[in-house]
């Protein structure tokens, strides 16, 4: 039901054929703006892009000092204080060894850092290639054949990545440095502690499992030679709740990779994974609700498709694209930012997008598309969102006034609405979802994919509209859907948001419009009408 003020509005869905027109997504590249005196003003006019910071560095994570000033962390080991107003930044913390997430919980800062395994891999570069152990000083990886090296397992007992905080000065100023939780095990800085987020009581982090790939077991086999030698095999592949006590524990599990995590107003906890899908043996990003105690299959299952009896949580959104990072969750839902798949043409700067999970089907809607670098972190800020991103930018956007595409479907949320009965069945299927109207055709093609389709939104009882919207008769609002953005089981699946008025019925069917004495005449082929 959706509940907006508004009068009695009907509903058509006409079947047309029309040529394609360019999508609202499509150029828009932000425009360069000044590196300090950000200006929020004409948000509107340039399509929700406010503009941007570049504080450099490669930035990898951020977090909010008050209304003015952000902590940045960089993949060169620093920490720096960022006055938004100024643009004007401040070295507070350095000699760290790749920072992968902040937050901010009782006046104190807490980072994940990856420790001295960049360091040891430098110092001991020759022992481990000796033990055919490939080092990759780059990314601070080893790449372990056949994973026959024992000497890795030693490798790993010296060394382990960490949680720090530090208690902020007046001025902004870091000091007196703890170590939260260590012995976390790191053979990959993509695998290591990453996000950061808390609930106002406790703190919560993202840690990777070091398994890079599926059906590797390694560390699972060894997992007690490895409790043995003082590292937290229990923590591969977790969500780990740091307590206000300072005790440590496993809140979820079976995660290959999450990176960002972030909490919603409700309290639930959203995760960013690059799982890999076993069946296919292919990464994919998938967007988890994570609940305490919960596991989600990784290394032992895939999290789609798994076995009843395995007892895994499905993720709620599978994310169109690679390198998701940046992610935060908020009342209209979680955004989340990625290399978008298929979109980059050779040649040319990859296409970065931020997406919109909106609730509670989790149908995606992209708000932003721009040629920046990966997204890292992405905060909010007086409505508006800043996104932060490893070229050393600080994009701002407003997303209530941002260019707005076609919604994407999540496989699991559409799956169950199929289960529920359509609010009309006819030779076309018609879903009314909280604000969504989705539309299924049958035994529909791949061709039919192609096929663009409208949605015809107009009042009952009022013809107000401009002359060149009045169409077939009435005062009508055009909505494309464009090409259908799922297939599944010979069905054409299309999601359109509807505008935010009461809806008090609605009327729907399928039209054309053929000649009669010189003159188009509106033909209804068949109608239903439906009160939600």
């Amino acid at each position: 039901m959706l509940a907006r003020a508004g009068g009695v509005f009907a509903l058509a869905l006409l079947l047309v054929a029309c040529g394609g027109g360019q999508r609202a997504d499509e150029d828009a590249t932000p425009p360069a703006t000044p590196t300090s005196g950000l200006s929020l003003d004409g948000c509107l006019e340039r399509g929700g892009y406010c503009g941007r910071l570049e504080p450099g560095g490669q930035l990898s994570a951020a977090a909010w000092l008050g209304d003015d000033r952000l902590y940045l962390a960089d993949l060169e080991g620093r920490i720096r204080l960022l006055d938004v107003e100024t643009g004007e930044t401040r070295t507070v913390v350095t000699g760290l060894s790749n920072p992968q997430g902040l937050t901010i919980l009782n006046d104190r800062l807490y980072v994940t850092d990856m420790g001295d395994v960049c360091e040891r891999m430098r110092e001991e570069e020759e022992r481990l290639n000796a033990e055919g152990l490939r080092v990759f000083h780059s990314d601070c990886t080893i790449h372990v054949p056949g994973y026959e090296g024992v000497y890795l397992l030693e490798f790993l007992g010296r060394t382990g990545s960490r949680v720090l905080s530090y208690r902020i000065g007046e001025d902004g100023g870091l000091d007196d440095r703890q170590v939260i939780l260590d012995r976390i095990i790191t053979v990959k800085r993509a695998h290591s502690p990453h996000g950061l987020t808390n609930d106002g009581e406790s703190v919560y982090v993202s840690i990777g499992h070091p398994s890079i790939y599926s059906g590797d077991n390694f560390f699972t086999r060894h997992a007690d030679r490895l409790q043995a030698m003082g590292l937290r095999a229990d923590l591969m592949g977790t969500i780990v709740r740091i307590e206000p006590s300072g005790r440590a524990r496993v809140h979820a599990s079976g995660l290959r990779n999450t990176y960002g995590i972030s909490i919603s107003p409700d309290g639930t906890i959203y995760g960013v994974d690059n799982d890999e899908n076993i069946a296919r043996n292919r990464h994919r990003e998938e967007m988890n609700a994570i609940v305490e105690g919960g596991f989600y299959g990784y290394p032992l299952h895939p999290s789609v498709g798994s076995p009843a009896d395995a007892n895994v949580i499905e993720p709620v959104a599978i994310v169109d694209g690679v390198g998701s990072a940046g992610i935060h969750a908020n009342e209209d839902g979680v955004y989340v930012g990625y290399l978008s798949r298929g979109e980059s043409i050779v040649g040319e700067k990859p296409r970065i997008v931020v997406d919109r999970f909106d609730y509670p089907n989790f149908a995606a809607t992209r708000i932003y598309d721009g040629e920046t670098n990966y997204i890292t972190q992405i905060l909010e800020k007086d409505s508006l969102l800043w996104i932060v991103a490893i070229d050393g930018r600080i994009h701002v956007i407003d997303p209530a006034v941002a260019p707005v595409a076609e919604p994407k479907l999540s496989d699991a949320g559409m799956a169950a609405i199929l289960e529920t009965s359509p609010v009309i069945r006819s030779r076309f299927d018609v879903w009314l979802v909280d604000s969504a109207l989705i539309y299924v055709a049958e035994d529909c093609t791949p061709d039919d994919m192609d096929a663009p389709f409208s949605l015809h939104l107009y009042p009952a009882d009022v013809d107000d509209l401009p002359e060149d919207r009045r169409e077939h008769g009435f005062a009508n609002l055009d909505f494309v859907f464009g090409p259908r953005g799922w297939r599944r089981d010979g069905m054409c699946i299309a999601l359109r948001n509807l505008p935010s008025w009461e809806i008090a019925s609605l009327t729907t069917g399928q039209f054309t419009v053929r000649e009669m004495d010189g003159e188009d005449v509106f033909e209804t082929l068949w109608e239903g009408t439906f009160e939600p």
